[in-house]
């Protein structure tokens, strides 16, 4: 039977609300204030003069604009130099966590996972991509040795 996790959020403007981790989705107070700021942004770019573009397909590693604003954000938060460059957007946790997956490893590889973990990257990297997903917890006593063609690690 799949296990349901709670957790006590930290972050201040949550202190003491219970979340259920399994599904990994925001609370619906959260996902109805979403709904009304996309609303307005939708009005907002639709009524603009580049309002065709929107239906135009952006470049694969995400438009320069945005790039160059999260790497000036990072490199605030992070008090670090982060290039525009080196980022590459995707579209959520699983569209990233797919993409580095598939182009390093492949199937029957051996991918440490932490535990708990989002339900949505152990099924896509265990069913989907075919990989060997092993709870980071039990790495230290992994009784094989890792055999991908990438990974260094080798069990103690």
């Amino acid at each position: 039977a799949p296990r349901v996790s709670v957790g006590i959020m930290e972050d201040s403007a949550f202190s003491g609300v219970a979340s259920s981790f399994i599904l990994g989705t925001p609370a619906v107070h959260l996902l109805q204030k979403a709904a009304k700021l996309l609303q307005q942004a939708t009005v907002h770019c639709m009524t603009s003069q580049r309002a065709s573009d929107l239906m135009e397909y952006g470049p694969l590693d995400g438009l320069r604009t945005y790039r160059e604003e999260l790497a000036k954000f990072l490199s605030r938060e992070y008090k670090d130099d982060v290039l525009s460059d080196s980022l590459f957007p995707t579209c959520g946790a699983t569209n990233g966590l797919y993409l580095l997956a598939s182009q390093y490893f492949g199937p029957g590889d051996v991918v440490f996972v932490e535990d708990l973990s989002f339900l949505m990257g152990v099924h896509m990297l265990s069913k989907d991509l075919r990989m060997e997903a092993v709870p980071g917890m039990y790495a230290a006593t992994y009784p094989k040795y890792c055999n991908c063609r990438k990974c260094l690690y080798r069990a103690q």
